[in-house]
């Protein structure tokens, strides 16, 4: 058979590596260009993430190495791999008329061309809202994708109705149009953040440490806050533009999709700069204001983490945030307005993880 040949990334370098690759019996069989046998993957284990807007060269991921990432193109390897991988077809096969996520990189590049650092920085201001609703809508999916695999979804129907009920109250007082996905995770982190496209996630560890319904409801106004003024996609852009920077210099693989299936750098992409997160504050106050909902839940859940000391310094949804004493004086608000949820809805909503769909990352069918 002819040569099939690809780019590796390990997960340990920073570049890519190019590799050979050939099928024995159940297992991918990936050699260095010496021919060196460098891996064998369980070619059950490997799956095609959505990547509905390619240019022709794939991504493959393997459950049983998630930092780990093949990158194919060539014909010989694709021809090897689509009898297994029949999520190939549609990704390798170019269509100039679609929308392409690379798109994004080439606005930005004009942007870094045109100012490198400044434009790097002050570039997403204005690129992110040209950017359309779809695109960010699959980079949101590829993302999503990624957090869903390693943690799980939580399923349990009442609680996603609970979910649903309070969720939908505030996406219409938001006047929001476009579609607006909200998924609970099963992680005991206490966390929760909006990634482009409309989407919203909140970490079961959030709903656990929360009192009060009213304290979830402010948490996730806060970030459809995000969503509305598009902070994500700003951010991600912003990371697209350091990242082009650097690979420009070191040399490398520099994508979109490079970036959002990175898990750690994905946390780091998303977190957003002050005056964002004072924006996704007022906003939050004038969505649960606008939906009749009471509006000091935001203020005690800050006030409760205040009094965790050190603790609560490290939780993911004060990172890179204003000031706590900040935040609290900013949101304080009288307990008028009706609860988020009834008691039985909290409950379901709490309950929401004892369903769920388990995480993908070490799973053997």
């Amino acid at each position: 058979m002819a040569d099939a040949s690809a780019r590796l990334y390990d997960g340990i370098r920073p570049a890519p590596q190019p590799v050979r690759l050939s099928v024995a019996g159940p297992m991918l069989v990936i050699a260095g260009a010496d021919g060196q046998e460098i891996a064998r993957w369980l070619i059950s284990d490997l799956r095609v993430p959505a990547q509905d807007d390619s240019i022709g060269e794939a991504m493959i991921v393997n459950r049983g190495h998630p930092d780990a990432r093949l990158l194919v193109s060539d014909p010989a390897a694709i021809a090897l791999l689509l009898p297994h991988l029949p999520r190939l077809a549609p990704v390798i096969a170019p269509r100039p008329s679609s929308l392409r996520v690379w798109s994004l990189v080439a606005l930005l590049a004009v942007a870094v061309l045109g100012g490198l650092g400044v434009a790097v920085w002050r570039g997403p201001e204005l690129v992110a809202p040209l950017v359309p609703e779809s695109w960010e809508g699959q980079l949101g999916d590829l993302i999503v994708d990624n957090f869903t695999d390693r943690f799980g979804v939580c399923t349990a129907p009442d609680g996603q109705k609970a979910l649903e009920e309070m969720t939908g109250a505030l996406i219409a007082a938001a006047d929001r149009k476009a579609p607006t996905k909200v998924i609970v995770v099963k992680s005991k982190m206490v966390n929760a953040f909006a990634v482009p496209g409309g989407r919203i996630v909140l970490f079961d560890g959030l709903i656990q440490e929360a009192v009060t319904p009213d304290e979830v409801a402010g948490v996730f106004a806060h970030e459809l806050g995000h969503v509305v003024h598009r902070h994500p996609m700003r951010g991600l852009l912003r990371q697209m533009g350091l990242s082009l920077l650097r690979r420009m210099a070191l040399g490398g693989y520099g994508d979109a999709v490079d970036i959002a299936s990175n898990l750690g750098e994905t946390v780091l992409v998303l977190s957003n700069g002050r005056d964002a997160e004072r924006e996704a504050d007022e906003a939050a106050l004038q969505y649960l204001a606008a939906a009749g909902l009471r509006q000091d839940g935001l203020h005690e859940f800050f006030a409760r983490l205040q009094k965790k000391g050190d603790a609560g310094a490290d939780l993911g949804i004060l990172s890179t945030h204003p000031p706590l004493a900040e935040r609290m004086q900013s949101t304080r608000r009288p307990g008028e307005g009706r609860p988020a949820l009834d008691h039985g809805q909290w409950q379901a909503l709490r309950k929401i993880c004892a369903e769920s769909t388990p995480a993908t990352r070490n799973r053997r069918p």
